[in-house]
C-alpha cells in the first residue's frame, strides 16, 4: 500500500489534458522516500468505483490523503464532500491525515480536512510529512517564498499507475514565476526574476525524453506566465528542443509586445514548435494599459504582424480581452470590433472576452490584484460577491455592462475555423482562469495552469 494518496480532477471532460500538480507532488514525494499514488479522473467516477481503487492502494501505514482543490471548483460537494471520502478511507485506514491544497485551498478553511496547504506544496509537502505538525493551517513554504526551492532542477516524473497514454497533452514547466506586475492580477509570484527559476538545460531533456520514450509524449501547454518573457531562455529551449529524437509542439503565454522589441522571438518560438499562443490583449485604450501596466496596443499589434510573417497560418493566436478595467470604455470596445473586423481577423484567429472579475474577500491566505487591494483607489465599489460598480474617468460603470460588452466581443469577433495540430484536436484553448464556467462552451478545453493562485475562475 501507499503513504501518500492524492486526488485530482480533470481540466474539462473529454479533453485530452490533465493537471500536473500533483503529480508534481508525487514526484517529490518519491524521490524523498515516500510512496505516492495520484487518483485522476475524479468527475469520471461514482463513489463505488472510488472505493474500488481505495481498497487497492490504501491501509493503515497510509499516512495523508491530499485533495487538490485547482480542478474540483464548484464540483467538491456534487462529488466528494470530506464526509464522502472519510465515509470510504474510514473503512481502509485508521491513521490517515484528510488534507486540501491547490489554487483554491484557502476557500475551504471551515471545511473537515485535517490539514489545509496554502501556496506551492513542493516543499510544505516533505516537510509536513517529516514533522507531524499538528497546525491545521500548513502556510510556511519559506523554501518557495525566499526562492531557496531548487526548481531549475525540478522535473515531474511519472509512473506506470499513471496511465498516460501518447495523445494526452502534458503541462511542462519551463520557468516559474512572472516578471511583469499587472494591477489586475493575483499571482502570487508576479514580479519575479524568472531567469532564477528556469529549468536547466539538461532537466529539461530529460522530462521532455523520459516522457516520449516511456508515453509517446509529444505534445504540451507551457504553463510559464510568459513563454517569452526573454530572448535567451528561448535560445536556451532551442537548443533544448534541437537535441531531441523528436519534434514536440505547444501552447504557450505570450506577449506580442516583446516580439516587437525583440523580432528575433518570433522565429525562435516558430522553431521551438509552438503552434498555438495566447495573448492578454486584455484591452484597447492606452491609458488603460498604462494603469493596468502593459503594453500599448500599437506594440502588441505590431508583434503580432512580425509573427504572422514568419508563422504564416501555422500557429494559432488567441487574444484576451478584460472589460471594465479602469479607465475602460464602451467605444473602445466598438473600437477593438471594428478594427478586428477591418484587419485584425487577418492575425487574430480568436478573441475571448468577459468581464473584469473582483473578489470582496476577508481571507488572509487569498492573494488579490492590486486592484482587489485597493479598490476605492480604482474607482470601484463591490455591491455583492462579484458586482460592482465604478466611478473613473471611464464609462463602463457596472459589471453587468462589461458582462454585456464581453458577450459582444465574443459574439461579433467569431472565431475562425482552428487549426489543427497534426489533424487531432482543436486549438480553442482558453483560460479557464478568467472564463465564466456556467458558460464554457462544450469542447473548448481550459488552458492548464495548475498551480497558480488566480482565482477568477471561482467568482461564478
Amino acid at each position: 500500500m501507499y503513504d501518500v494518496i492524492l486526488f485530482n480532477n480533470i481540466p474539462v471532460i473529454g479533453e485530452l489534458s490533465r493537471g500536473i500538480g500533483v503529480y508534481r507532488l508525487a514526484t517529490e514525494l518519491r524521490k524523498n522516500g515516500y510512496s505516492a499514488f495520484v487518483i485522476d479522473y475524479a468527475s469520471l467516477m461514482n463513489i463505488e468505483q472510488f472505493e474500488k481503487i481505495i481498497s487497492k492502494v490504501v491501509d493503515n501505514n497510509t499516512v495523508m490523503f491530499g485533495v487538490s482543490s485547482t480542478w474540483f471548483g464548484f464540483q467538491r460537494d456534487q462529488l466528494f464532500s470530506t464526509s464522502k471520502l472519510r465515509s470510504v478511507l474510514d473503512k481502509y485506514s485508521n491513521s490517515y491525515k484528510l488534507t486540501i491544497g491547490g489554487a483554491f485551498s484557502y476557500e475551504f478553511l471551515d471545511d473537515d480536512y485535517d490539514h489545509i496547504f496554502i501556496g506551492h506544496s513542493e516543499n510544505q509537502i516533505i516537510d509536513f510529512l517529516n514533522s507531524n505538525s499538528c497546525q491545521k493551517i500548513i502556510d510556511w513554504d519559506k523554501k518557495a517564498n525566499e526562492g531557496k526551492f531548487d526548481f531549475n532542477n525540478s522535473l515531474t516524473q511519472f509512473v506506470n499507475t499513471d496511465v498516460l497514454h501518447s495523445d494526452e497533452i502534458l503541462g511542462l514547466e519551463t520557468s516559474r514565476g512572472c516578471i511583469f506586475n499587472c494591477t489586475f492580477c493575483n499571482y502570487p509570484h508576479k514580479g519575479q526574476n524568472t531567469r532564477d527559476f528556469m529549468k536547466y538545460e539538461d532537466v529539461l531533456y530529460q522530462e521532455l525524453m523520459d516522457n516520449y520514450n516511456k508515453y509517446g509524449i509529444t505534445r504540451y501547454s507551457i504553463i510559464d506566465d510568459t513563454f517569452n518573457d526573454y530572448t535567451d531562455k528561448l535560445v536556451k529551449i532551442k537548443t533544448v528542443i534541437d537535441r531531441l529524437p523528436f519534434r514536440p509542439t505547444f501552447w504557450a503565454y505570450l506577449r506580442f509586445d516583446l516580439i516587437d522589441a525583440h523580432p528575433e522571438q518570433a522565429q525562435l518560438i516558430y522553431d521551438i514548435g509552438v503552434r498555438a499562443a495566447m495573448h492578454g490583449l486584455e484591452t484597447w485604450n492606452d491609458e488603460t494599459s498604462k494603469v493596468i501596466k502593459k503594453g500599448s496596443r500599437q506594440r502588441k499589434i505590431n508583434g503580432m504582424k512580425i509573427a504572422k510573417k514568419i508563422w504564416n497560418n501555422d500557429v494559432f493566436i488567441n487574444c484576451f480581452y478584460i472589460v471594465g478595467l479602469p479607465k475602460d470604455n464602451v467605444e473602445d470596445v466598438y473600437d477593438f470590433v471594428s478594427f478586428w473586423k477591418e484587419e485584425g481577423y487577418k492575425f487574430i484567429d480568436s478573441v475571448t472576452a468577459f468581464p473584469l472579475y473582483l473578489r470582496d474577500l476577508n481571507n488572509k491566505y487569498a492573494i488579490l490584484s492590486d486592484i482587489e487591494k485597493n479598490k476605492q483607489d480604482y474607482g470601484y465599489a463591490m455591491i455583492g460577491p462579484k458586482d460592482w460598480l465604478r466611478n473613473d474617468e471611464g464609462n463602463i460603470t457596472s459589471f453587468k455592462q462589461a458582462l454585456e460588452l464581453a458577450s459582444f466581443i465574443n459574439d461579433s469577433c467569431k472565431k475562425k475555423e482552428s487549426n489543427k495540430i497534426k489533424g487531432e484536436l482543436d486549438v480553442y484553448y482558453i483560460d479557464y482562469l478568467c472564463v465564466d464556467k456556467l458558460h464554457r462552451k462544450k469542447n473548448i478545453a481550459p488552458q492548464l495552469i495548475q498551480t497558480h493562485e488566480y482565482n477568477q475562475s471561482q467568482l461564478n
